[in-house]
């Protein structure tokens, strides 16, 4: 089927033609994955190309398609791998995926009760570590609002280098605060007031994560947000300043005041990415 598709004639930028023109490239890297065999690549070809057309991914969004869809490719082999190898009551890191959507992708609805201490305890460290550190912030942006990383390095006004380290260094101190969170002396345990409100990990797929959106957001800082003249300054100025951690940690836990850097950088608005509303 998809070797029809690349002589298909498909709308300008539709996500089957991004896919089709690069499909000897793509079995390529696929059979490196699977040590040169064709089924298993071809397989493999076969779950991105429908993760990557049924997703609806905006590509005028990604910067990179090219490491996009290798990326892609990397986390479903690496779920299958995982499945085919792992003792039933093997625990599986989920933070090593690109994203929560992409973790529960690669769990059983019945296995999600299984993994709630592990994805309350990677948001936890995330909403911790983001008042001292940018990583807590960029895992927060890629990992549960599912930004893409270019869109992670504009948010926070850095380059895509700087956000893929800092992604690296939170998904290491997270896999150290899964061990243990005594571990890391970056903070205490969040206020009071500020601790994350029931999730409902019986939720289905895209319903669960949702849920670690709204208690993502419902961290808002005092019910005041960012100056908007503030917000439109640091992120159009001519002068563009490389952003605070302070104010970045307020920024991605604040759905309007994220919603308002977003339509400063002309980024889609959280109602749009998620279909929903997400104001509280």
């Amino acid at each position: 089927m998809l070797k029809l598709l690349k002589g298909h004639s498909a709308p300008a930028r539709s996500h089957e033609e991004v896919f089709a023109e690069r499909y000897n490239e793509l079995l390529h890297w696929a059979l490196r994955l699977t040590d040169r065999d064709r089924a298993a690549a071809e397989d493999l070809l076969h779950d991105a190309f429908i993760d990557f057309t049924l997703g609806h991914s905006d590509l005028d969004a990604i910067e990179n398609i090219d490491g996009y869809l290798r990326t892609v490719l990397r986390n479903i082999y690496l779920s299958s791998v995982r499945k085919a190898t792992r003792h039933p009551t093997q625990s599986l890191s989920l933070i090593e995926y690109d994203s929560l959507a992409l973790g529960l992708r690669s769990t059983e609805p019945h296995q999600r009760l299984q993994y709630q201490d592990q994805l309350r305890a990677i948001c936890e460290y995330a909403c911790r570590r983001r008042m001292s550190s940018k990583a807590g912030s960029a895992l927060i942006l890629r990992y549960f609002l599912e930004y893409y990383p270019g869109e992670v390095a504009r948010v926070m006004n850095t380059t895509g280098r700087a956000v893929s380290e800092w992604l690296r260094i939170a998904r290491s101190e997270a896999m150290a605060y899964l061990e243990n969170p005594d571990r890391l002396s970056f903070g205490a345990k969040l206020p009071t007031d500020s601790e994350l409100p029931h999730i409902d990990f019986s939720s289905a797929r895209e319903r669960l994560a949702h849920e670690f959106r709204r208690a993502l957001f419902s961290l808002r800082h005092s019910g005041v947000c960012l100056d908007p003249l503030d917000l439109k300054e640091l992120f159009t100025g001519n002068d563009q300043a490389t952003i605070e951690c302070s104010a970045l940690a307020r920024i991605v836990t604040c759905d309007h005041c994220l919603d308002r850097v977003n339509e400063f950088l002309r980024l889609p608005s959280l109602a749009e990415r998620y279909g929903m509303c997400q104001s509280l």
